[in-house]
């Protein structure tokens, strides 16, 4: 999480002012019920600065799964994917999104 806010939010204000977006994280002990996952939520007008976001924070979040699949990485792998090289990105989503993901 420090990585992507930056030094005293310095990172997230510069991501946030170049995408138009604002940048939300849980507190440091406010989780998604039954993890100990912290909650990201992305806002913003448009797709392409919602993307851009992402586009930010893509990188760290494939660095930090490299990490996790070295012998030395975290046990616990919370990026890593099920194959080597694969990161897992988690999204909580409402139903109504569901279905305009998916289809109904």
């Amino acid at each position: 999480i420090a990585r992507m806010l930056g030094k005293g939010g310095n990172r997230k204000d510069q991501i946030q002012d170049e995408t138009g977006c604002k940048i939300i994280i849980s507190g440091r002990d406010d989780y998604f019920p039954g993890t100990r996952f912290r909650v990201l939520v992305i806002l913003g007008e448009t797709p392409d600065g919602m993307l851009g976001v992402l586009d930010h924070l893509i990188p760290d979040i494939t660095d930090c799964a490299k990490k996790e699949q070295q012998p030395s990485g975290n046990a616990e792998a919370n990026f890593r994917g099920p194959e080597a090289g694969q990161c897992i990105i988690r999204c909580v989503v409402t139903k109504q999104m569901s279905s305009a993901i998916i289809g109904p």
